[in-house]
């Protein structure tokens, strides 16, 4: 369910230490999970999350005593004020690194599971390094590892500070192929973001998929069981187009595998599949996503689709500080690629009208400011790119309208 009235503020350590507390509580109380999804459907939004976080611990619970080792990769760009605390010169703070680490060791108490917060950064030009290696120090935690790309002097075949490019070391990494030298043997990966939006808390979700076969697993966050707190539109009023383009444009990414979220920073991988398909990845920029799941298909490992709780943390978002339109028109542009490479179905007459009137990054930016054609914008979510409404015509006309204005 997407909530509107937000009221858990990621930049109070009170408020995650409140709903780790109503977990517990949900657990003494034995509740069953049937019960428990029932409580994180309602609109009372700490219960909600709560009950997340006790079916996490509860699956969990099912696996004792099984041995694991996790590593958890994010890219480090622009986390510069996230990292640190909340105060009055830095009201954004979420105190990432640290609540990450207090959220594992709730979960993960008394099991034989060990992680490794792994984080890749290309001399994040807002200072993110350096802040980061002071938090190491306070916190004096050897269960974090920052691997700079620089230090490994292998030019700009990763194109530093894109989060494709610090993703694909960091998994290199992780199988030990280059870059940070002795992590040892990881048994299963989640590739997450840096930031408060995801509580790692509820990983138990995916590691209890994990035991149960599953290789390859992705967060859906328009789930009807999914908690988002998130302004759809924050990045202008026609990034709902933006998602109507690019599920028309490759229905193999979505149709054919139920998929309405492809770039829900919540995938988790088995060591088997990182290792089958690190050859494969070359989407250096925001299409990683899509670059990662679609790698692991044509490898032959079938998605698996689970609810999250993610609450956005939009105020220092990345996608605002480099412009929107870039992240967008990547996802565009690695969609076609990706559909090519993996020989996936896409439309080329849609492809077509990409190519023919989004060319510059005005176009896209012009896209982002123009609207939903009024036809469009009813459909739920689950019909974005699918209904019989979003004709070649109608994409079309919406597009030269576009143009248009740009010419204007």
């Amino acid at each position: 369910m997407i909530v509107e009235d937000n009221t858990f503020n990621l930049t109070d350590n009170s408020h995650y230490k409140k709903v780790r507390g109503l977990a517990d509580n949900f657990i003494m109380q034995e509740l069953t999970f049937d019960k428990l999804w029932l409580i994180a459907g309602e609109s009372k939004l700490f219960p909600s999350l709560a009950a997340f976080l006790a079916i996490s611990k509860k699956k969990l619970a099912l696996h004792k005593n099984k041995k694991l080792r996790i590593a958890i990769l994010m890219n480090l760009i622009h986390e510069h004020n996230r990292l640190r605390p909340s105060s009055d010169t830095n009201p954004n703070g979420e105190n990432s690194l640290e609540n990450k680490i207090d959220q594992l060791n709730w979960l993960l108490q008394d099991t034989e599971i060990e992680y490794r917060l792994i984080y890749v950064s290309g001399n994040c030009p807002w200072g993110s390094d350096e802040i980061m290696d002071s938090e190491i120090k306070r916190l004096n935690a050897d269960s974090i590892i920052h691997i700079k790309v620089d230090d490994y002097k292998i030019g700009d075949s990763y194109t530093k500070n894109q989060k494709g490019g610090e993703m694909i070391f960091g998994i290199r990494s992780i199988l030990q192929m280059e870059g940070y030298p002795d992590m040892g043997h990881f048994d299963c990966m989640l590739f997450t973001d840096a930031d408060m939006t995801f509580d790692l808390g509820q990983i138990g979700i995916l590691i209890d998929g994990y035991y149960s076969g599953m290789d390859l697993i992705t967060g859906n966050r328009m789930d009807p069981q999914s908690i988002l707190i998130k302004n759809m539109t924050r990045a202008g009023s026609g990034v709902l187009m933006y998602r109507h383009l690019q599920r028309k444009l490759a229905p193999g990414f979505f149709i054919d595998k139920n998929l309405h979220d492809t770039q829900c920073p919540w995938k988790f991988l088995s060591h088997k599949v990182l290792n089958d398909i690190e050859g494969n990845l070359d989407c250096m920029d925001w299409s990683i996503d899509t670059d990662i799941l679609s790698a692991a298909g044509k490898h032959g490992y079938s998605l698996n689709i689970v609810p999250v709780t993610a609450i956005d943390s939009e105020f220092e978002s990345h996608g605002k500080a480099i412009g929107h339109f870039r992240r967008n028109r990547t996802i565009i542009e690695g969609t076609l690629h990706q559909a090519e490479k993996y020989n996936l179905k896409y439309d080329k007459d849609i492809a077509n009208l990409v190519y023919k009137y989004l060319i510059t990054d005005e176009d896209y930016q012009k896209l982002l400011e123009s609207g939903l054609p009024l036809s469009l914008s009813y459909l739920p979510n689950e019909d974005w790119g699918m209904s019989d409404q979003i004709t070649l015509t109608l994409v079309e006309a919406w597009l030269k309208d576009l143009n248009k204005k740009i010419d204007l």
